[in-house]
């Protein structure tokens, strides 16, 4: 008696795209993977200045500190 065929569970198994749709799931593909690794990339750049950004504190003639832009410092230096 020859052995038994081993069992194929239809589950398992990848159904392949006709052509044109392979493409098409391609390109979307590369789509979104070149958008994630822009979002990644603007997500470093804004973590780095974030990472860099020191906050001006100086004393104004009323000696009180001011945590503002220097435009928009209310005293002269």
């Amino acid at each position: 008696m020859a052995p038994l065929p081993p069992i194929w569970d239809p589950y398992k198994s990848v159904d392949r795209l006709p052509q044109p749709f392979r493409m098409i799931d391609k390109i979307l593909a590369e789509i979104v993977e070149k958008a994630l690794d822009t979002c990644l990339a603007k997500d470093k750049q804004k973590r780095v200045v974030q990472a860099t950004h020191i906050d001006v504190v100086s004393v104004c003639a009323t000696r009180a500190p001011c945590l503002l832009s220097p435009s928009s410092w209310p005293c002269a230096l």
